[in-house]
């Protein structure tokens, strides 16, 4: 087993080889479960998932749309979320914009664009850390988060997307599928 750090998340590869009473895909299959019984609740995809990609999993699931908003991130969201289908608006606030709460900003998000779910997220500096603010609104309401991502600059502003597609996750995951 083997980690490797990306942009975006931690790898976890699992190899092995076959002995004399299992296979190669055996041994590999009972490694995950102990793996994924130690972090699991931190697993967002498998193999050659992205965050795009995973999300669109769930999201179709339900038949959901997304609106983003953003401020003080540069646009990490967006770079991370990409030109995803599902992704029916996304934009930058104006620093006039950010005064709200961050669940009502994805409550706007979400009713500006007539999407089903709202996506708001917001960076502040402070110090050499970054504090983020998520919120996501739809049909079953409005969750939000705070935390610290622990660096400044770009790279808290980038930690900052991930933690809005990771609560993004969270949230529909939780939520029920369509019937």
């Amino acid at each position: 087993m083997a980690t490797y750090a990306r942009s975006d998340a931690v790898d976890v590869r699992i190899s092995a080889s076959a002995d004399a009473s299992h296979s190669p895909e055996q041994l590999v299959e009972a490694a995950a479960t102990v793996v994924l019984a130690s972090v699991g609740k931190y697993v967002w995809g498998r193999d050659g998932d992205t965050w795009p990609l995973v999300l669109g999993r769930e999201l179709a699931a339900r038949g959901w749309t997304v609106a983003l908003v953003e401020a003080g991130t540069a646009g990490a969201a967006m770079r991370l979320l990409g030109d995803a289908p599902w992704l029916v608006s996304s934009r930058l606030l104006a620093p006039a914009e950010t005064n709200a709460a961050i669940a009502a900003l994805a409550g706007r998000a979400r009713d500006a664009a007539g999407a089903t779910v709202g996506l708001a997220v917001r960076a502040i500096e402070s110090g050499e850390d970054t504090q983020v603010e998520v919120a996501v609104s739809g049909p079953f309401g409005a969750r939000e988060t705070r935390q610290t991502a622990f660096l400044g600059g770009t790279e808290g502003r980038r930690r900052a997307g991930i933690a809005a597609a990771a609560f993004l996750h969270a949230t529909v995951r939780d939520a029920p599928a369509a019937e």
